[in-house]
């Protein structure tokens, strides 16, 4: 179960999935607002012979932590831009649906 923490104490859980080898491209499957990664079940499959699949939890969803105060959007996105950054997979593709 590999889990990012961040300095400001939020724990990003995420999988990796498909291609492991470079180089591949690589895709980020984002989930909507209370979303885990299990939203994509049923598209990882069609893509991981492909990409290598980045599929994270969103803070207060499914494995990630609990955030105990108010945020925003541009919370959210800090979290994803730090877990990149951490994992260092260079250019990417970003799927995503509604946060609200």
């Amino acid at each position: 179960m590999p889990v990012f923490k961040r300095q400001n104490g939020i724990s990003i859980y995420y999988e990796i999935e498909g291609i492991l080898t470079e180089p591949v491209e690589t895709v980020i499957l984002i989930g909507g607002l209370t979303r885990d990664h299990t939203i994509w079940r049923k598209i990882v499959p069609l893509l991981k012979e492909k990409y290598r699949i980045i599929v994270p939890d969103n803070r207060d969803a499914g494995q990630s932590s609990l955030s105990s105060r108010n945020y925003e959007i541009v919370d959210l996105a800090d979290d994803l831009a730090d877990l990149l950054m951490f994992l260092n997979m260079g250019p990417l593709h970003v799927i995503g649906h509604s946060i609200i």
